[in-house]
């Protein structure tokens, strides 16, 4: 093998080879804008700023409308909002399936489930009372795994 091959074989691959079109040609700045905002897009989404991560994947799925991330975060970021909109319900009596007293965190949330209070309502509340950014969504989460609450739509709540 020559030095010139040796060379060549050490250059990464991504310099060797010619940019991929999509259309239109896409120069280095453009590439880089675009890993920008992936990157806030990433960002906001595991900040849990769903609005923000939603409109950034609408973003970059505008540029690359086959994007695997952007589209995995903007269909989470439409469930995110149906649910924190969502109104929970008790699907059983407390003491069938939750030991309050055992759980200071499961009893204040389940206290705020009104039938009329959404999702992210009752998110807020708790989160004001001291407990964790993201904790009370995890725990109506679970209470609806465990068949605890339901979800019922915002516009079929009964009031």
């Amino acid at each position: 093998m020559s030095e010139r091959d040796d060379e060549r074989d050490t250059v990464p691959v991504a310099e060797r080879l010619p940019p991929a079109s999509s259309g239109g040609e896409r120069g280095p700045a453009s590439a880089s804008a675009n890993t920008t905002t992936t990157r806030q897009m990433t960002q906001a989404f595991l900040d849990s700023d769903y609005p923000r991560a939603a409109a950034l994947a609408e973003t970059v799925l505008a540029e690359q409308p086959g994007d695997v991330m952007a589209t995995a975060i903007a269909k989470e970021c439409r469930a995110m909002r149906d649910l924190a909109s969502s109104i929970p319900v008790r699907a059983v009596m407390w003491d069938e399936r939750v030991d309050a007293d055992a759980d200071g965190v499961a009893a204040s949330i389940l206290s705020l489930v009104d039938g009329r209070t959404s999702v992210s309502e009752i998110a807020e509340l708790a989160e004001s009372s001291g407990l964790g950014p993201g904790e009370a969504l995890r725990r109506i989460e679970e209470f609806i795994e465990t068949g605890v609450l339901r979800l019922v739509p915002a516009d079929e709540a009964v009031f």
